[in-house]
């Protein structure tokens, strides 16, 4: 029980990190893209 808890602890904190540096990814690919566009 507390592992099956633990486990699923760690798979939200590895899921909202792996999101985090997408959006971060997102974000700086964004703007590269409006710096070559000028």
């Amino acid at each position: 029980m507390i592992f099956s808890t633990l486990e699923h602890i760690l798979t939200h904190i590895a899921y909202i990190n792996s999101y985090l540096l997408f959006d971060r990814f997102n974000c700086n690919y964004n703007s590269f893209d409006n710096f070559i566009s000028r």
